[in-house]
């Protein structure tokens, strides 16, 4: 929810301001940080989940300050929540023709993710070369080891 593509016109909203989700549409938010609002309208479908040790009602240092009135945020996101193998989620660096069939990352391909805050839906597992995410390289085995330390 702190990506402002994810609002209306970029609307992100400010401490005390108004949250509202379309109330007949499927939601599906991830709430990664504090934030300070004064209500929250959600939606009649959907989920949010709540990255570990967020608190809702504190207000996080990148949150826009309090303005003078209160104001509705619409909570809009870009995209839809897209499938890692769907290839149309996915974009090449080449600069020939590649098969469409091809699009969807395999065990050879690094894959790079430019957004802090990604979100898509993966049916099942898969192999990959190399993950870049925070500006970082993450390897197979660099996050086998992580999720061993969270596992002991």
């Amino acid at each position: 929810m702190s990506s402002r593509y994810n609002w209306l016109n970029e609307g992100v909203p400010c401490a005390g301001d108004h949250i509202v989700f379309e109330e007949e549409k499927l939601t599906v938010a991830v709430l990664d940080r504090d934030i300070d609002v004064s209500q929250i309208e959600f939606s009649n479908t959907g989920v949010m989940y709540f990255d570990d040790n967020v608190i809702l009602g504190r207000a996080d240092y990148q949150q826009c300050q309090r303005k003078k009135s209160e104001e509705h945020a619409f909570y809009e996101p870009d995209t839809y929540f897209g499938s890692y193998y769907d290839p149309n989620s996915w974009k090449t660096s080449l600069d020939s023709p590649y098969l469409h069939m091809k699009w969807i990352p395999g065990p050879d391909d690094e894959v790079i993710f430019h957004d802090s805050n990604l979100q898509f839906y993966m049916e099942k597992p898969t192999r990959i070369a190399k993950l870049w995410y925070a500006n970082r390289v993450r390897s197979f085995s660099h996050l086998q080891n992580e999720n061993k330390k969270q596992n002991s």
